[in-house]
C-alpha cells in the first residue's frame, strides 16, 4: 500500500520519525486546432459554403487524490467539433433560398485513470462485485499518534465525463415583390446531453 500510494522520502524525517518527501512535477497542458472551409460558386445562381473545427485540449494539471502526485493525474481530455454549411440559391428573378445547417459535439472527460477493482487486486484485497468496472482506488484511513496521511478516493469525481450535441437545420425562402419582401421558412434544433456522477469506491480498510 506504502509503495503504491506514497513517494519516497527524500528529506530529512520528521521529529515523529515520520519521513518527509518533495517533488517537483512538469505538469503541461496540451492543445491543437485545426479549421477547414470551403466557399464555392457552383454557378451564377448557386453557392455553397461549409468550414469543419477541431479542436482538443488535454489540461494534465489535476491530481487523481490531493497530496498524493504518486498516483498522477486524472484524465480531463477536452474535445469539440463543429461542422457548419450553407446553400445559396437564386430561384428566379425575385426568389432567393438560403438553407443552412451545423453540427456541433462536445467531449469532457472527468475521470481516475485507475480501474478500483485492479488496484484492490493489485493491493491483495477483496471488493464486492457491485465494484466491477467502477474508476477510482481504495480509500484508507489511518489513526493514532503520528499517523500518516488518509488516502481518500475521488469518489464522485472518478467519473465524470461529460457529451453534448446539438444540430439545427434553418431554411429561408425569400420573395420580392414590387416594395415587398416575404420570407417563410423553418428552424429544427435538437439537444442532447449526457452527463453522471459515480459512487467511486470510498471507504476505509
Amino acid at each position: 500500500i506504502l509503495e503504491f500510494y506514497y513517494p519516497h522520502a527524500n528529506l530529512p524525517p520528521l521529529g515523529s520519525g515520520l519521513g518527509r518527501a518533495q517533488y517537483f512535477d512538469n505538469l503541461q497542458t496540451r492543445r491543437h486546432r485545426w479549421d477547414a472551409r470551403v466557399d464555392h460558386e457552383l454557378s451564377a445562381k448557386h453557392s455553397v459554403f461549409a468550414r469543419v473545427s477541431d479542436q482538443r485540449r488535454d489540461p494534465g494539471t489535476s491530481f487523481e487524490a490531493t497530496g498524493f502526485p504518486h498516483l498522477g493525474v486524472q484524465d480531463r481530455r477536452l474535445s469539440s467539433r463543429t461542422v457548419t454549411g450553407s446553400w445559396n440559391a437564386i430561384l428566379g428573378g425575385a426568389l432567393f433560398n438560403e438553407l443552412r445547417a451545423g453540427h456541433n459535439r462536445d467531449r469532457g472527460n472527468r475521470k481516475s485513470r485507475y480501474d478500483a477493482s485492479t488496484v484492490a487486486t493489485q493491493l491483495g484485497l477483496q471488493v464486492p462485485e457491485t465494484a466491477a468496472g467502477l474508476r477510482g482506488f481504495p480509500a484508507f484511513a489511518f489513526q493514532g499518534t503520528n499517523a500518516i496521511r488518509s488516502i481518500t478516493d475521488p469518489s464522485q469525481n472518478a467519473n465524470r465525463d461529460t457529451r453534448q450535441e446539438q444540430t439545427t437545420i434553418s431554411d429561408t425562402l425569400t420573395l420580392v415583390k414590387g416594395r415587398h419582401a416575404l420570407k417563410f421558412g423553418g428552424f429544427y434544433t435538437r439537444n442532447h446531453a449526457v452527463g453522471g456522477f459515480s459512487l467511486g469506491v470510498t471507504g476505509a480498510a
